[in-house]
This record gives structure tokens, sequence and C-alpha cells, in this order.
């Protein structure tokens, strides 16, 4: 459920230095509507006042506390739940959208990680294009870049999307837009039969994003991956291994499971009738 923190004032500083405390504001065309304001601490006002957003600085809302508590969510294996909380933080700020300070922004980017760990690329794509053409932060329009290539990679475009990726890469600041760039990349390297770029992209979360940890099950997926291809068995088994210990919950940790289920059989194939295979001699990347 979405609340406002109790007895938490939200504030309006104007572009001209002023500062408005209100009970409650809604949005009204292109003004901001604060109901009983009070301008820097002094007498209340009665009723409803409106101030055009483009004399507004920055809009005060409390943090809405999805933005902390969905990324355990997802790595709980909660991602469906966690959308439907942000959906009701995001009807609130859809009437903020375009306002300075709002959480629409972030909310929504939250909602496209989660809307991906699920695989709903037909959810995550609008949403994705509704960011793109809706939000003023050059972050937040970053991340919603990655998004849209993220979907590129579930359908199967793979150079478009690493393309898009790369260049994300070179210009965001965000460690979730970073590390999400990072693992679709990655997958969209696989799927092209690239596994030594594969391998270098899924590490790159746990070695430089690991704040991301949303993203962390789908890294480590990935890492596995990449190192069973490479034939390198024993890091790809402690890489599954350890996702299913540490992200139990996750479908990452059921698709472990199966990928532990192929190396199995691989290394039985490789045995043969002379025994085991030798050890591989060069391990391509280390486990972080």
């Amino acid at each position: 459920m979405f609340l406002l923190a109790a007895g938490f004032a939200q504030g309006i500083q104007l572009k001209d230095g002023k500062h408005i405390v209100a009970k409650s504001l809604k949005r009204q065309g292109d003004s901001i509507v604060a109901t009983n304001p009070a301008e820097g601490g002094g007498k209340e006002m009665t009723g409803d006042v409106g101030y055009a957003i483009a004399l507004i600085e920055k809009i005060e809302f409390p943090e809405p506390a999805q933005l902390r508590q969905v990324p355990d969510m997802i790595t709980q294996g909660k991602a469906a739940e966690a959308v439907a909380q942000l959906d009701t933080a995001l009807r609130y700020y859809e009437g903020f959208r375009d306002a300075p300070g709002s959480y629409w922004g972030e909310l929504a980017l939250l909602k496209g990680h989660a809307l991906l760990a699920l695989g709903r690329v037909n959810d995550a794509e609008p949403l994705a294009a509704s960011l793109l053409s809706g939000a003023r932060d050059p972050e937040v329009i970053l991340g919603a870049r990655a998004q849209a290539a993220s979907c590129l990679t579930l359908k199967g475009e793979h150079p478009k999307a690493i393309e898009i990726f790369e260049q994300v890469s070179k210009d965001a600041l965000r460690p979730d837009t970073l590390a999400g760039a990072a693992i679709f990349k990655g997958r969209s390297h696989l799927a092209l039969k690239q596994w030594e770029p594969a391998l270098l992209s899924f590490l790159t979360v746990p070695v430089f994003y690991p704040e991301a940890k949303a993203l962390l099950p789908a890294s480590m997926l990935g890492a596995g991956r990449a190192y069973f291809m490479l034939d390198d068995f024993d890091h790809a088994k402690n890489t599954l291994n350890d996702l299913i210990k540490i992200y139990g919950n996750t479908p990452e940790a059921a698709e472990a499971k199966t990928e532990l289920e192929k190396i199995a059989r691989k290394e039985k194939a490789l045995e043969g009738p002379g025994g085991p295979a030798p050890a591989n001699p060069k391990p391509t990347a280390q486990t972080p």
C-alpha cells in the first residue's frame, strides 16, 4: 500500500525563493494545487491555492517506501508482488510525472526491472517508451534506454541491443542502469555464442555494481552459463550453487538447477570409458 508519511507536510520550493508548506498536493492542468498552504512558516491559508509548474523549483515529496523495499522483494522471488506495490505508488505520482521532485521516474524504472525479471517484455517495452517520452532526468532517460534495449535482447535483436548497451554504458552513472545493461548485454553475447564477452559482462555486476542487488541473481546465472560454455565446469558449478544457496527463492535459482543438470550430463559424457576428463587447465576468469 502507498501511504505518505504520517504528519508529513509536503513542500513546494518556488524559483523566486519562496517556500510553501501544504497538507496535501494535487495536479490541476499546468499547476500544482496546495491545500491549506502556509508560506515561509507564516499563517496557514484555508482552501486550495494553485502554483504554476513553470514557477516551481522542486516539490518536496516523502520518499516512497517501495524504492527501498522492492529490490529485496525481487531477490526474494517476489517480483510480481513488487509490481503490484509499485503500481499503487505510480498511480499517485502519475499526475506529477513532469513535476520537479517527482518520484515517478524512479518508481517506473524500478517497475521496469521487476517486469524484466519476470520476462514480461510486452509490459516492459511500453513502460520504457513512456519513460523516454515523459521523464526529465537524463539518468532516468538513460535507464529507460537500457530497459528498451533489454526488451530487444528478449526479442532476439541482439546486435542492435548490444550497440545501445555500449552507448548507455558510456554515458550513464546510475548503478542499476549500468548493471541492467551489463546483464542483458551478456545475454545477447550468449545468444550470439560470444562466451568471453558474455562472461565479462555478467561479472561486471558483482565487481562494480554490488549495490544493484536486485540484479545479482541474474548476473550469477549468466556467469554460470558462460563458464559452462567455456568448459570451466568448476567455476560454473560454484557460481550456480552459490546462486541457489543465496537466492534460493528466485526464478534464477530454479534455472541454475537446470544448468547444473546440464553440466553433470556433459561431465559424464566427457568421462567416457576411460574415466574422468582432465580439468580445464586455463580458467577464463575468477569467481567474484
